[in-house]
């Protein structure tokens, strides 16, 4: 009843939209304007809040990070002190619990390593939104952080919650509940994605696109297309990549060969083998300069120049020097960066010159 529901309100009230009839008028549109090329940023240190001791390592999340050392896998907090394992396997900590097995049942610890959940659970999952997907028997519930079964297990296959609802499979098809597990948009699709900005990408036997929270399908394309960031989703037409709007229209014509999804108002894309970053209007603002990039995260991007990563800023200044063999987004103020293989630290954020703690 639903599917027919929404069809029928896509094609009259909502109004589908068709990115076909998009296409010649955006490729008409310029893609770059005054490219900026990097510039060295002199005047900030290289500042180790915690040094290179470990092999590889993960972004901090929850105050905690985990580090590869001596070929094993540890947890260390901002001060870079290890915390003491009570089992064998432990995860990171996610909205202030972390999984822990322990005689083959899961449960959770809360930050005072304390056992919040008993281990009862034949497997567990982060929490997201209060809520943590656990297996008993065959089928998947969700319990909250006190471990009370709040959505009963009945589901097949799941994705975390997101903007208040979760992607659950029932039979062979998918659908959507809300925190109280009641079916908000009734299973239909063969494939979908959590909700971004609002919009959650579908799949039916006869087409694809996005819909809202009512379930309504506001936006049907035939391509290729990722889900939405900052008001952008990518879609590939072409073997080229190019950029939609929440209303469907093709805002940045399909160009470049690899494109990312927008972080801080900026995207990596490729041209001619060399990494820039567009803004959301399509406008080249870093120049394609570099040999690798990744998303700005805290006002930095990493990127590699030659055979080494530094970081710029927005304005494509090199804020770090090129100095690395690897090196990661900052997060909660830190970044893992490794001077020489499998010899990697934390470092602080410069602009931000706040000690960790």
């Amino acid at each position: 009843m639903l599917g027919k529901l929404i069809e029928a309100r896509s094609l009259m009230a909502v109004g589908v939209v068709s990115l076909s009839a998009a296409i010649l008028s955006a490729c008409k549109q310029p893609s770059a304007s005054k490219p900026t090329p990097a510039m060295e940023l002199s005047g900030h240190a290289i500042n180790f809040a915690i040094p290179p001791q470990f092999h590889d390592g993960s972004d901090f999340s929850d105050g905690m990070a985990m580090v590869y050392k001596s070929k094993k896998i540890r947890y260390i907090n901002r001060q870079g002190q290890m915390l003491a394992l009570q089992f064998n396997q432990e995860y990171p900590f996610s909205e202030g619990l972390r999984r822990f097995l322990q005689g083959g049942r899961w449960g959770y610890l809360n930050k005072q390593g304390k056992i919040a959940i008993k281990p009862q659970f034949a497997e567990a999952r982060e929490f997201s939104e209060g809520l943590a997907a656990v297996r008993q028997g065959d089928r998947w519930g969700f319990v909250n952080k006190r471990g009370q079964m709040v959505i009963p297990p009945q589901f097949v296959v799941f994705k975390n919650f997101s903007e208040g609802l979760a992607a659950v499979k029932m039979s062979s098809r998918w659908g959507y509940i809300n925190n109280r597990g009641e079916v908000i948009i009734t299973p239909q699709f063969l494939e979908t994605s959590g909700f971004h900005d609002g919009l959650a990408w579908v799949k039916t036997k006869s087409k694809e696109g996005y819909i809202n929270r009512q379930g309504e399908l506001v936006i049907q394309t035939p391509y290729s297309v990722g889900v939405f960031h900052e008001g952008r989703a990518r879609v590939k037409i072409f073997d080229k990549f190019g950029y939609i709007d929440k209303w469907g229209q093709l805002v940045i014509r399909p160009q470049f060969s690899i494109a990312q999804d927008f972080s801080e108002g900026l995207a990596q894309i490729q041209v001619e083998n060399k990494y820039g970053y567009i803004d959301k209007q399509g406008q080249i603002v870093i120049q394609p300069q570099f040999v690798k990039a990744l998303n700005f995260s805290e006002e930095l991007a990493p990127v590699m120049v030659g055979n080494r990563w530094g970081y710029i800023n927005p304005q494509g200044q090199i804020v770090i020097h090129p100095q690395f063999v690897s090196a990661r987004k900052f997060s909660e103020g830190l970044a893992l960066v490794c001077p020489r293989l499998r010899s990697c630290g934390y470092i602080r954020h410069p602009l931000k010159a706040k000690p960790a703690g």
